[in-house]
């Protein structure tokens, strides 16, 4: 049996394509120059777009004390009710969001994409025909970014 790193490393090689980071700096840069053509200054604003910091519902709620209940749903002690959306909590408790830099940019499959999104990663699928995931982690190999391992945690407990 796989491991989970071991895992991540396989998701790794067969699902990520390239590092875009460079093109999308480019082009969000190119902002400035009124004479782009009509397509490259949308791709020029979604370049802006993926380079905006991701707000971290989660991580404001767990800073603040919440905690999961065995259902999966939002509390704190101290209050009263429970929340399914970390976001709805975040805005019925007046919780500010933590805003996580956007540091790298990468080129994945169709099937990452739509892992990487539910595990809340930001990711356009339609960057120029690519699916571009904004990676808020950086300093170390991709198998280790914790969306990465908590997608190939969901993949071993699948397959165990």
């Amino acid at each position: 049996m796989e491991t989970k790193e071991q895992i991540a490393a396989r998701i790794i090689k067969q699902e990520v394509l390239v590092c875009v980071s460079s093109l999308v700096v480019t082009l969000a840069n190119g902002q400035l120059f009124s004479d782009l053509h009509q397509d490259m200054l949308e791709l020029s604003e979604k370049a802006i777009a993926l380079r905006e910091p991701v707000a971290d519902y989660e991580e404001a709620l767990i800073q603040a004390g919440f905690v999961r209940n065995r259902y999966g749903a939002w509390y704190h002690e101290e209050l009263e009710g429970s929340w399914e959306d970390a976001q709805e909590a975040c805005d019925e408790c007046r919780i500010n969001y933590i805003d996580r830099e956007v540091y790298e940019f990468w080129a994945v499959s169709d099937w990452l994409a739509r892992r990487l999104e539910e595990q809340g990663e930001k990711v356009d699928t339609d960057f120029a025909g690519l699916n571009v995931w904004a990676r808020t982690e950086t300093g170390q190999a991709l198998t280790y970014d914790a969306a990465i391992m908590q997608i190939a945690e969901n993949l071993s407990t699948i397959t165990a």
